[in-house]
């Protein structure tokens, strides 16, 4: 089995032991952001290397663009028994950038695709098929299309057999561009945590997958990527949802390479113990019952590991531990990582 799947599959223990304590990514109610006239219609893209088994989006397209809708034909939403209400749609899309791969020849005119959007019935919330659905068609509209596609021509590129998403620009585009400047001056995972702690505004999922991935390829995760990681999780600035991606991420990596290097395991059990105690930590639940078990082998499939083993370097941060627990007020049962903090 290749390690992302492992990671993949370890990710999804936290939904299973927690339930409603984690919070999953719902993209907001779409609106239509302010055209930028002055936006140049085509920049050098860049070319990245394409993995098709990676986690991160921005990683597994062949083309990122910015696009704008000029305008939209739709038809009637049609119903169908047991199923979401469906209508085609012929949006005309103008491309004002290439983020990612090479359209040829360069678009000068709209380039019109047939689509299908779907919509719920009743209240009951469901995820939709179909990536247009849920956004805004209407004129103006600017989204981020992430697309896995064999051909560099436009109607090909933007068609929705080969679109894996779209995105609002204000979500998507700060990773996109993060992603690209970093591919093209082959940073380091600590020099790239660095960089972005400058500058936290707008940092997403997207910019968090592709970190995890870069961890994961390159097997570089020793203690200077365990400190870059610390002192990025920990920043008050950092979004809740970058955080918890990347933190669920870099857990099960750990897992699915263990054993791991003390000085490793060390850092990444001090940072989860560190993270409990951040003000408004959200995934305090999740460290408590799912990650910090599986990763000292408390639970889970690795071999148990003692907390006298794992505070060596630093033994003043089993301490603070006990500390981050005692003021922990949250659902999850706190019992079994205190008892493994006197072992």
């Amino acid at each position: 089995m290749r390690k992302w799947n492992v990671r993949l599959a370890w990710a999804l223990l936290p939904l299973l032991a927690i339930g409603p304590a984690v919070a999953q990514r719902v993209e907001p109610p779409r609106q239509t952001p302010t055209k930028n006239a002055n936006r140049p219609p085509q920049k050098k893209a860049s070319i990245m290397p394409i993995n098709s088994n990676a986690q991160s989006l921005i990683l597994r397209s062949t083309h990122i663009l910015l696009i704008r809708i000029e305008s939209t034909e739709v038809g009637p939403w049609v119903p169908e028994e047991g199923a979401p209400t469906r209508r085609t749609i012929a949006p005309r899309l103008i491309v004002e950038e290439v983020l990612q791969g090479t359209l040829l020849p360069k678009p000068s005119q709209p380039i019109l695709v047939q689509a299908t959007q779907a919509r719920r019935v009743g209240t009951r919330f469901y995820a939709l098929p179909g990536v247009w659905s849920e956004h805004d068609v209407g004129a103006g509209t600017r989204l981020v299309a992430f697309s896995l596609s064999p051909s560099n021509v436009g109607a090909d590129v933007l068609s929705e057999r080969h679109l894996q998403r779209l995105m609002d620009p204000q979500e998507a585009l700060g990773d996109v561009r993060r992603v690209v400047e970093a591919e093209r001056k082959t940073t380091s995972i600590s020099d790239l945590l660095t960089l972005a702690n400058r500058n936290l505004a707008g940092l997403g999922f997207l910019f968090a997958d592709y970190v995890a991935d870069r961890i994961e390829t390159s097997g570089a995760l020793g203690a200077p990527e365990l400190d870059a990681l610390r002192t990025h999780l920990e920043l008050p600035g950092l979004s809740a949802e970058a955080r918890s991606t990347l933190l669920g991420s870099v857990n099960s990596i750990l897992i699915a390479t263990d054993p791991v290097p003390p000085p490793v395991l060390e850092r990444w059990v001090t940072t989860l113990f560190r993270l409990i105690a951040l003000p408004g930590a959200v995934d305090a639940d999740n460290i408590i019952q799912v990650y910090l078990p599986n990763v000292v082998g408390i639970s889970g499939g690795v071999k148990p590991k003692k907390a006298s083993a794992v505070f060596t370097e630093n033994p003043a941060e089993r301490q603070r531990a006990r500390e981050s627990l005692g003021a922990y007020q949250g659902p999850a049962t706190k019992a079994k990582l205190l008892e493994w903090l006197q072992e």
